[in-house]
């Protein structure tokens, strides 16, 4: 099956328990082509109040992050899309929600973050002590 009728599939689930985002969640980790998760970007697409109360602000982060690893085009547009989204819906989120997604952002954003690496060292900025 290709990538492209997996998301259908799991879009067709999930268009039955809107609450249930754990069924795209666990879908982004499988997706490794470009097209795919491009795909489920424009499907996910304008994205809602509802679906980040569900949980969907990590989900949509992930299918950013995942689409860089694999060498899909980024455009400015999807951060500002992603950004745009999570500022218009903080408010609902209580304090550690609100916390824990202000540090997602800084790491999105961040040019030393490197979260795109899948190399910790890398990531953390050390170096293996001799």
């Amino acid at each position: 099956m290709s990538e492209k009728q997996m998301v259908d599939d799991e879009f067709a689930e999930w268009e039955q328990d809107k609450e249930a985002t754990y069924i795209l969640t666990n879908l982004v980790e499988e997706l490794n082509e470009p097209d795919s998760l491009a795909y489920f970007w424009e499907k996910l697409s304008p994205f809602t109040s509802e679906l980040f109360a569900n949980d969907g602000a990590q989900m949509v982060q992930e299918v950013l992050f995942q689409l860089i690893r694999v060498g899909g085009q980024v455009a400015s547009e999807h951060f500002k899309q992603y950004s745009d989204w999570v500022a218009e819906n903080i408010a609902s989120m209580d304090e550690f929600g609100r916390v824990h997604q202000c540090l997602q952002m800084a790491i999105l954003y961040s040019p030393k973050g490197n979260y795109f690496s899948p190399d910790e060292k890398k990531v953390l900025g050390s170096q293996t002590p001799a």
